[in-house]
C-alpha cells in the first residue's frame, strides 16, 4: 500500500515548515536559550502545520545531535520519524475526551522517560475535553515533572477554558497563501514526477483555502484521476468547481446591473448540479480579491494574489469603484448560512443579485398636492391655543354636567342634546353586519376574529370610528395592539366602506355605569357642539367616561 503524499511531505525540519515564520522563529530561539516551556498551545485551521510543529518541537528537544534543529539521524529523531517513540505520546481528545482518559495521563506523567530526554504529550483537538477533563488536568499543566511537555493543538480555541490557555504559551497558526501553497505543490509535483499545468496548481491552491494537507491531498487523488498530465478541467472535474471564468463572468453582469445575464447563469449552474454553496464560496473569494487588487491600484504582488486569469481579474477591477466591491461582496458573503441550513437552492443567490443589479427603484415619493398641503406641525401654534381658549371653558362646563347627571340615578332624564347631522352608517348597520365582520377577519386571522368575538359595537362617534366593548381587559388591550387594530379597521373598511377607526373600553361592569346610560351618554356627548369642536380642535376622541363631581 503506497504512502499517501500528505504523509510523506509532512515537515521534517523547522526550514520545510511551510507558512508559519512567526512559529518557527520563537520556537528555535526557545530551544536555543533553553527556555522551553512546559506548556504550548498551538490554535488555528486545519491543515496549518500545527500536529507536525508538535513533532519538531519533541524532535528538537530530544534530538541527540548539537544545534537547534533536528538532525534527522540520531536515534531519538528516527525513532520519532518512524512513530515508535514510546515517549512520544500522541492522544485524540475527540475520542479520549473524559476524566477517566485524562486520569491516566496524569498517573503515567510521572514516571521517568524511558528512551529520550523530554516525555512529550501531544493531545490533538483538544477543545474536544469535557469541561470537567479539563480541570483534572489543570494541576499537572500548571506544573508537570521536570521531563513532560505538554502541547496542545485546537482548531477551535474559544471552547478550550481560560484557565488552560492561561497556562500555555499560545501560538496562532495563520492560513497559508496560496502563492505559499502553489510554490509547495510544485514542489512535491517535480519529485514525484507529476505533469500538472500551473493553472491546475493555482486552483488547487484556491480550493484548500489556506489548508496544505488539504491541498496536498487533492493533488494526490487527482494522480490517479488524471490523465498524462493534470489540467485545470481535472481539477474542477474532481472538486465540482465552476472555475474563474464562469465566476467573472458573474460578477461583470452584477456590475454592469445585467439582472438577465446575472440570473441566466445561474440558472445554468443550477441545471448542471453544481453546488450553490461552493459557488458562493468561489464567488465570494473572487470578490475578496477584486477588493484587494483595487485598493492595491492593481497591484497583484502586494495584494498577495495568484489567479488563473490574472490580467482578466485586473481589469475588472479598473471598472468598478471600491465602494460598489464592498457593496456586491457583503451582500454575497452573507448567504452561506441561509444556503446551508435551508432548502431554497439557488434561490439566495437570485434574490442576492436581483437585488444589486435593480437600483432603478426609489422610495416613495409625495405628489405635488400632497407638497403643497399644509403640514399640520406647521400650523400657527398660537392661533390653536387662542382658539382653545374660547371653548376650554365651555366644554369642562359640559362634560362636568353630564358626567354629574349620569352618575346620579335619581336625577332627571337628561334634556334632549341638540341632533348633529346624521352620519351614513349608523350604529344599527354596523350592528347587521357585525357577523359579516367576523366572518371576513376569519380568513384573515383566526386569533384576532376570536378577540374581536368577545367584544361588540355599542356606538359610532363621527362617522368612522366604531367604540367596541369589552367585558375583559385582557381582549381590549389584546385589540389594541398596532398589528391587531390594524387588520380590524381594513376589514371594516372591506364590509363597510370608507376610513374607519376603533376604539376599545371596558364593559360598564368595570366602570360601574348601566351599559344604557354609558352608551346614551357618550351619543350625546358625542353630539354636543362644544365637545365636537374640542375633539376636532385636539384631534382626539372620547375614551372614557368617569363619573364625579361636576
Amino acid at each position: 500500500m503506497s504512502q499517501s503524499l500528505y504523509r510523506k511531505y509532512r515537515s521534517q525540519t523547522f526550514d520545510e515548515l511551510v507558512g508559519q515564520e512567526h512559529v518557527k522563529k520563537t520556537l528555535i530561539n526557545a530551544i536555543k536559550s533553553g527556555k522551553i516551556a512546559h506548556a504550548y498551545l498551538f490554535c488555528g485551521p486545519r491543515g496549518t502545520g500545527k500536529t507536525s510543529t508538535a513533532r519538531l518541537l519533541a524532535k528538537a528537544v530530544n534530538c541527540l545531535s548539537e544545534g537547534t534543529k533536528p538532525c534527522n539521524s540520531c536515534s531519538a529523531c528516527l525513532s520519532i520519524n518512524e512513530g515508535r517513540a514510546v515517549d512520544l505520546i500522541e492522544i485524540d481528545a475527540a475520542s479520549r475526551r473524559k476524566v477517566e482518559d485524562v486520569a491516566d495521563i496524569i498517573e503515567r506523567v510521572n514516571f521517568a522517560p524511558a528512551e529520550l530526554r523530554y516525555k512529550v504529550y501531544i493531545i490533538d483537538e483538544v477543545h474536544m475535553l469535557t469541561t470537567h477533563a479539563f480541570n483534572a488536568l489543570l494541576k499537572t499543566l500548571e506544573e508537570p515533572p521536570a521531563h513532560a511537555i505538554f502541547v496542545l493543538a485546537t482548531t477551535e480555541v474559544w471552547k478550550v477554558l481560560p484557565t488552560i490557555i492561561s497556562r500555555c504559551q499560545r501560538f496562532d497558526f495563520r492560513r497559508i497563501t496560496p502563492r505559499e501553497i502553489v510554490e509547495r505543490l510544485a514542489f512535491i509535483a517535480e519529485n514525484e514526477n507529476i505533469k500538472i499545468q500551473k493553472d491546475a496548481l493555482i486552483a488547487i491552491a484556491k480550493a484548500s483555502t489556506g489548508s496544505l494537507r488539504d491541498a496536498i491531498s487533492i493533488l494526490d487523488q487527482l494522480t490517479v484521476y488524471g490523465d498524462e498530465e493534470i489540467t485545470l478541467e481535472h481539477v474542477k472535474q474532481l472538486l465540482g468547481i465552476v472555475g474563474e471564468d464562469v465566476v467573472a463572468n458573474f460578477v461583470g453582469a452584477i456590475i454592469d446591473n445585467d439582472t438577465q445575464a446575472a440570473l441566466s447563469l445561474l440558472t445554468q449552474l443550477s441545471e448542471h448540479g453544481v453546488d450553490p454553496r461552493q459557488f458562493t464560496q468561489e464567488l465570494v473569494s473572487y470578490l475578496r480579491d477584486l477588493m484587494l487588487l483595487k485598493a492595491y491600484n492593481q497591484n497583484a504582488s502586494k495584494a498577495g494574489i495568484e489567479r488563473v486569469s490574472l490580467q482578466a481579474i485586473s481589469d475588472q477591477a479598473s471598472m468598478v469603484s471600491i465602494g460598489r466591491l464592498h457593496e456586491i461582496t457583503e451582500k454575497f458573503s452573507t448567504l452561506d448560512y441561509t444556503i446551508r441550513t435551508g432548502s431554497y437552492g439557488y434561490l439566495p443567490l437570485e434574490l442576492a443579485a436581483v437585488a444589486l443589479t435593480n437600483k432603478d427603484s426609489q422610495p416613495y415619493e409625495r405628489t405635488e398636492n400632497q407638497r403643497q398641503q399644509p403640514n399640520p406641525a406647521h400650523t400657527n401654534s398660537k392661533s390653536v391655543i387662542h382658539r382653545v381658549e374660547e371653548v376650554a371653558e365651555d366644554v369642562k362646563d359640559a362634560i362636568s354636567d353630564i358626567v354629574a347627571k349620569v352618575t346620579s340615578k335619581n336625577d332627571a332624564a337628561l334634556p334632549e342634546a341638540q341632533t348633529s347631522q346624521s352620519e351614513p352608517i349608523t350604529l344599527d348597520r354596523v350592528q347587521a353586519n357585525w357577523q359579516r365582520i367576523l366572518d371576513r377577519l376569519k380568513a384573515s386571522s383566526l386569533k384576532v376574529q376570536a378577540l374581536l368575538k368577545a367584544g361588540r359595537p355599542v356606538a359610532v362617534e363621527d362617522g368612522n370610528t366604531l367604540v367596541i366593548e369589552f367585558q375583559f381587559d385582557f381582549h381590549k388591550k389584546s385589540i389594541e395592539e398596532p398589528s391587531n387594530r390594524e387588520l380590524v379597521e381594513s376589514t371594516l373598511q372591506k364590509v363597510l366602506g370608507g376610513t374607519w377607526k376603533i376604539q376599545c373600553i371596558l364593559s360598564s361592569e368595570q366602570s360601574g355605569l348601566n351599559p344604557t346610560d354609558t352608551r346614551t351618554e357618550r351619543e350625546k356627548l358625542s353630539s354636543d357642539p362644544r365637545v365636537r369642536a374640542a375633539v376636532q380642535i385636539f384631534n382626539g376622541r372620547i375614551i372614557e367616561i368617569n363619573g364625579g363631581e361636576s
